[in-house]
């Protein structure tokens, strides 16, 4: 049995070591209407460096081939809202 007071997802991220790469992630509400992320700050917590943007309903995760150039093989990361003070989506970065 186990319980988590924790909101947040888990969703590991694979990438190709020293090559540029992005991925665009699409957040809908329960209901299925697009979410709308004005008015939020989010803040892409990690040991290497990952670009957010956004348009509309779309977050885009820009990383650049220096930075997918690590020396270790995975790292820990969260997708953080700084708005609501709440951890979305968090998990484990490989190459």
């Amino acid at each position: 049995m186990r319980a988590t007071f924790d909101p947040a997802r888990n969703l590991d991220l694979y990438f190709r070591k020293s090559r540029d790469g992005s991925k665009t992630f699409r957040f809908i509400n329960a209901d299925g209407t697009p979410y709308d992320f004005a008015g939020q700050e989010f803040r892409f917590i990690s040991g290497f460096a990952v670009t957010l943007s956004f348009n509309a309903n779309d977050m885009v995760a820009d990383i650049t081939a220096a930075t997918s150039a690590v020396k270790r093989d995975s790292y820990y990361w969260e997708l953080y809202n700084v708005t609501t003070k709440q951890t979305w989506l968090a998990g484990t970065r490989r190459s």
